[in-house]
């Protein structure tokens, strides 16, 4: 339903995690978005910050007093790095820093003074998205966990262009409900202390072409080595994308190099006429 209306609990078992303000109506809205099995992280309040479904390996969170910090995914972070990270925050825009130089593919989400940072990646893969769900401002990295949350219809027209192939800019991130806004990658969603008042900031922009592709070629050898170590370095099997392009052949070998995990790489013909 929406805002004020009954909430509809998630359904699926994936995993997903929810994003909550510090506001006193948070622990009813969470208690209506969590299943059975998932897992809760509070702010320094004690009310819900985080909820849903994730892994120990995951998940790496940290706090300096009420400042909460947060690495979903695959990040070259500890907690204790993250615990500086957090003491030294004044103020969530500081984050580009860290966003910016850590290697790995993760969400990264904030709570300092009452007031939320939520973020993915700027490649796009990992999303970002936020409905308003009895008044407050909630975010999630999956559409219909918040679609679910505030009772939306699917949208056929979206539904149709996202059969198209490929989707045209910018409708492949554009939710299915009307109810749900994305936030475009290399953007943050920012939430203010009174837990409704949202908006949407660049973090990232491509860079100036100013070095040549020689001087450049060791720094980019030396960040995708970093990105792949990042995912590899646990061991386990770990699976690839060939697709026989220069980007994702180069990434299998980086990944088969390192050896600290069994590599399955598979590939697939593209659909796409114009794809050679």
């Amino acid at each position: 339903m929406p805002d004020g209306g009954m909430l509809s609990r998630p359904h699926h078992g994936e995993a997903y995690f929810v994003v909550l303000p510090d506001h006193e109506a948070a622990p009813a809205v969470a208690t209506a978005l969590r299943t059975a099995t998932a897992r809760a992280i509070t702010h320094a309040s004690g009310r819900p910050w985080l909820v849903g479904h994730w892994s120990d390996e995951e998940m790496t969170v940290a706090e300096a007093g009420a400042t909460r910090l947060a690495v979903i995914g695959r990040g070259a972070i500890d907690a204790e790095r993250l615990a500086v990270e957090a003491s030294r925050l004044r103020d969530p825009a500081h984050l580009d820093r860290l966003a910016r130089t850590l290697p790995g593919s993760f969400h990264l989400v904030a709570a300092l003074d009452g007031r939320l940072r939520v973020q993915g990646t700027a490649s796009g893969l990992r999303l970002v998205f936020h409905a308003r769900v009895n008044g407050l401002t909630v975010a999630s990295d999956r559409a219909d966990v918040l679609a679910a949350a505030t009772g939306a219809e699917l949208d056929v027209r979206r539904l149709a262009v996202r059969l198209l192939w490929p989707v045209p800019h910018p409708l492949l991130h554009l939710p299915l409900w009307p109810s749900v806004t994305a936030v475009e990658p290399g953007h943050h969603l920012t939430v203010a202390a009174d837990g409704a008042t949202a908006a949407h900031r660049r973090w990232w922009a491509h860079p100036e072409p100013v070095r040549t592709l020689s001087d450049a070629a060791e720094d980019v050898r030396r960040a995708l080595d970093d990105a792949v170590g990042v995912r590899t370095e646990a061991g386990g099997t770990v699976s690839f994308d060939l697709s026989g392009g220069l980007d994702s052949t180069s990434l299998c070998f980086l990944g088969a190099a390192r050896q600290e995990a069994h590599l399955i790489a598979s590939t697939w013909p593209g659909r796409d006429p114009a794809d050679d």
